[in-house]
């Protein structure tokens, strides 16, 4: 088929739409076949990495909270909700007397 009486392959291309639609489709394949090859690797190793992680020791020691640590934190949350909500209430001042 590449040496036909036609001319080679080669020659045919942008001359004959059948080598022309056969070598894009031939193409399309072949990157697909690539991408899918991909894939399934990229999927193998992220699987590979999760099965290793599930298998790890999560025994740990129960941590404790400093609970004055925690009260400073929710102090300074306080403190930070009440300065949005007077920001948000609006100027509590005068109005302007030329309006």
């Amino acid at each position: 088929m590449i040496l036909s009486t036609r001319g080679s392959l080669f020659h045919r291309m942008g001359r004959d739409y059948y080598v022309d639609w056969g070598g894009m489709l031939g193409t399309v394949c072949i990157i697909t076949l690539i991408f899918i090859g991909l894939g399934a690797y990229v999927y193998m190793n992220i699987e590979s990495r999760l099965s290793e992680a599930s298998t790890l020791d999560t025994a740990k020691k129960p941590e404790t909270v400093d609970e004055q640590k925690l009260g400073q934190i929710v102090e300074q949350f306080s403190a930070r909700a009440a300065e949005r909500a007077v920001i948000l209430k609006g100027y509590g001042g005068f109005g302007d007397p030329s309006l």
